[in-house]
């Protein structure tokens, strides 16, 4: 599971705002092809790296890195489809 941490001095506003961006992105991760769901959730939960997941999923490390490249644009587009645009420009 997506669980990012937030800052003690967080508003409410923002904290609700963080909620709703998770919701989303789990939702735009479920919409994934498996495979490219599972190389994300591993780069990205389990914090593997691609020589780590090639191992796991016996695949070569740059094909990985390249599914991560779609996956990751992939949910870039869905969260943005959803009204998230411009939502990572900190």
């Amino acid at each position: 599971m997506i669980r990012e941490p937030i800052a003690p001095t967080t508003t409410p506003g923002a904290v609700i705002d963080h909620e709703r961006l998770l919701a989303a992105l789990r939702e735009c991760l479920q919409l994934l092809p498996a495979a490219m769901r599972e190389t994300v959730e591993l780069r990205f939960q389990d914090n593997l790296s691609y020589e780590e997941m090639a191992i796991v999923m016996n695949t070569k490390p740059g094909t990985l890195n390249k599914r991560v490249d779609r996956g990751l644009q992939h949910l870039l587009d869905c969260l943005e489809g959803k009204g998230w645009q411009g939502w990572n420009d900190e």
